[in-house]
């Protein structure tokens, strides 16, 4: 069965449910990262993110200044990490032959400012080595990883639900967006519930 949702997975692999937990996530690969509450060692730029969000879509992210006298930007349920500067990809895993392969590549470019509104997915290739902590989750049979810099930020029990083409480019709602006769239209709403403040209401692909 290939997953494409993470509430699904949630629902079939609850043994590997900690995986959803980004702070944990982030302890595990010895990130400098805590919980709302807890006060940042020195005046910085963070990631301030949702300890958990099933609802995907970067929903609640964001980058902000924080001082280690300041205990309350942060809400409870959310937590800051350190800020990794590299490129961003997203890569769909497949456990074949007793290990990992890596099925497909995008590397995203994405606003700074609004962490959850992607301009372009384009379709390449990494020599990333995948750690061998995943190997644990091989019952999944499908993973897909998002890695910054060459460090994950966020593992999800189910391959990506985008299209797969070269290149996509999201469309988002109230944004003036030049459809070229090079590119098909492929409908995908999303907007996290309703927890991002701009629908995406599909993409252009080719």
């Amino acid at each position: 069965m290939n997953i494409t949702d993470d509430v699904t997975a949630w629902n079939t692999f609850p043994q590997y449910r900690i995986w959803f937990n980004k702070l944990w996530l982030s302890e595990k690969f010895g990130y400098l990262c805590g919980p709302g509450g807890v006060p940042v060692p020195t005046k910085d730029y963070y990631i301030i993110k949702p300890i958990y969000n099933l609802r995907g879509m970067g929903a609640g992210s964001t980058i902000m200044e924080l001082d280690p006298n300041d205990l309350t930007t942060v809400p409870p349920g959310y937590f800051w990490c350190e800020i990794f500067e590299g490129e961003h990809y997203s890569l769909d895993l497949s456990w074949k032959n007793h290990k990992w392969e890596i099925t497909s590549c995008y590397q995203g470019i994405n606003s700074k400012e609004k962490l959850y509104k992607f301009h372009k997915w384009i379709r390449t290739s990494t020599n990333y080595q995948i750690p061998e902590i995943l190997d644990s989750l091989q019952l999944c049979k499908h993973l897909n990883i998002e890695i910054i810099d060459n460090k994950i930020i966020e593992v999800h029990l189910r391959s990506s639900p985008d299209p797969i083409y070269n290149e996509i480019i999201p469309v988002w709602e109230n944004d003036e967006t030049q459809i070229s006769s090079n590119y098909t239209w492929v409908e995908s709403v999303d907007d996290a519930d309703g927890f991002i403040p701009q629908k995406r209401l599909g993409f252009l692909v080719k």
